[in-house]
């Protein structure tokens, strides 16, 4: 118990110095989730050798405690590593001025296409003197009942590293960018036309898509709610969803991510069902618009999405034929019959990966699939992962 509430008061004084200094501190037990962590969040590895996982590793294993290592970037950023009796300590990447485009890094000035992510990843890190970062440090070390005294700045080796003289580093950053706004365009365009599956998708891709160069502006996971949360909100309002509406959602959702913090565990869960709220919402609101036929449609599909739905049957029980049918649907939705049950069935899954403990095979007789390899294959389709990946990386079980 004492324990515990050491780790607890430390955890409170970093995010309490985190917040009054505006550098990321980091503190953690599993040395190999932290360093892979801020490694991911690095602008290119091939020029920041230190930031390097392994590199990250060797360094901690080198200082040892009653150490603080300073640890130089030759792209002009620095981090603190530490520890502090069993937790690994980080703080940073931080930068001691501004952007000047008259005094670019070597790696940079040699290769102009790295100019604008470049400044994107400077601009996006706060503005601290290491004599402040350090102040910091002391300040945990004290919460945690430690003297200072015992601790000494070390500096270690520098570290060489060659300025590469080709532009191969160039494209992975340049497609990387252009898949991020891509991405994006189709979060918020699913959002638009409420369809939830899709713009799920997307967002997974968002949260697993390489980060070296294209990582958010701000640093704290809090920002990253936010910003994720404005997209969404920003797309169902250009669906022509009411305001009220919309900010009532929005503004619900912030409350709850206030709540977890920076979990990064069940942010995501959060924001896929704030996206399924609104994407509901502006389906009610376009259904208006539909005919008739296609509102009793997806009414059937809605209130029972396992049903054994054919075109020949839904025609003949809606007394039309097939072909007006199936050209009403396409022309007020977009999708094939076919295509919606997916859809439908697909978010009913999900519901029930989400907030269920049920195995994968009873979840896919429930949604209408006896078939759990089939049930598997159209699931990745929707979401680009299995059922049992999709679990596991947003629910934890």
């Amino acid at each position: 118990m004492k324990n515990e509430q050491s780790r607890r008061k430390l955890s409170d004084t970093a995010e309490a110095l985190s917040f009054y200094t505006g550098v990321r501190i980091r503190l953690e037990k599993d040395f190999l989730t932290l360093l892979e962590s801020f490694s991911r969040e690095s602008f290119l590895q091939e020029l920041q050798p230190l930031y390097t996982r392994d590199a990250l590793l060797d360094t901690a294993r080198s200082i040892g405690p009653g150490r603080i290592r300073v640890i130089p970037d030759p792209l002009g950023t620095r981090t603190l590593l530490f520890f502090i009796r069993r937790e690994m300590i980080l703080i940073g990447p931080y930068v001691e001025s501004e952007f000047d485009s008259e005094k670019l890094p070597d790696a940079i000035a040699v290769n102009p296409d790295l100019l604008a992510p470049f400044r994107l990843y400077r601009s996006g890190l706060p503005i601290c003197s290491t004599e402040e970062a350090l102040r910091a440090a002391r300040t945990l070390i004290v919460s945690a009942g430690l003297s200072t005294e015992k601790y000494e700045l070390w500096a270690g080796e520098s570290v060489s590293y060659e300025v590469p003289d080709r532009k191969d580093a160039v494209i992975p950053l340049s497609v990387l960018t252009e898949q991020r706004y891509r991405i994006e365009h189709e979060l918020t365009g699913c959002i638009e036309r409420g369809d939830a599956a899709g713009a799920k998708k997307a967002l997974q891709q968002m949260l697993t898509a390489p980060r070296e160069g294209l990582r958010l502006s701000l640093w704290s996971a809090e920002s990253s709610q936010a910003i994720m949360r404005t997209i969404v909100r920003l797309a169902a309002a250009r669906s022509g969803l009411a305001p009220m509406i919309v900010d009532a959602i929005s503004q619900e959702y912030a409350q709850r991510m206030k709540q977890i913090g920076s979990d990064p565990y069940k942010t995501p869960p959060l924001l896929e069902r704030m996206i399924e709220e609104l994407c509901l919402e502006i389906r009610k609101m376009k259904i208006q618009n539909y005919s008739q036929l296609t509102q009793k449609v997806l009414y059937y599909i809605g209130a029972s999405p396992a049903s054994p739905y054919t075109l020949p049957g839904l025609a003949a029980q809606l007394g039309v034929s097939e072909s007006t049918l199936s050209h009403r649907l396409k022309e007020d939705t977009g999708r094939t019959l076919s295509d919606l049950v997916r859809q439908e069935r697909g978010r009913a899954a999900v519901r029930l990966l989400l907030e269920t403990s049920l195995p994968i095979q009873e979840i896919s007789a429930q949604v209408g699939y006896p078939d759990n390899n089939y049930f598997v294959k159209v699931f990745r389709s929707l979401y680009g992962a299995t059922p049992s990946e999709f679990r596991k990386r947003f629910s934890g079980r």
